[in-house]
């Protein structure tokens, strides 16, 4: 998880800001339609930001684990 390995004293001086600041997670959900109005060539690049098709317009914030259930402070992730 984010904070493997990380000693306590060292997690007690952070804020929530602190983190919030500097942990993210960034995701897209893609919808297939079978319509080439909705052809975008290049999704390789990273985050579609089209304020003219309302792609990447409507951002969702939540505060959640970043490895999934199967990982935590104690079973930390090899990535």
């Amino acid at each position: 998880g984010v904070f493997c390995n990380l000693d306590l004293e060292t997690l007690q001086t952070l804020a929530p800001q602190d983190i919030a600041s500097a942990v993210g997670v960034q995701g897209q959900i893609f919808t297939i339609v079978n319509d080439d109005s909705y052809y975008y060539p290049d999704l390789i690049r990273g985050w579609v930001v089209d304020a003219e098709m309302g792609m990447g317009q409507d951002i969702a914030i939540y505060t959640g684990s970043t490895t999934g259930e199967s990982r935590s402070n104690e079973i930390c992730s090899s990535y």
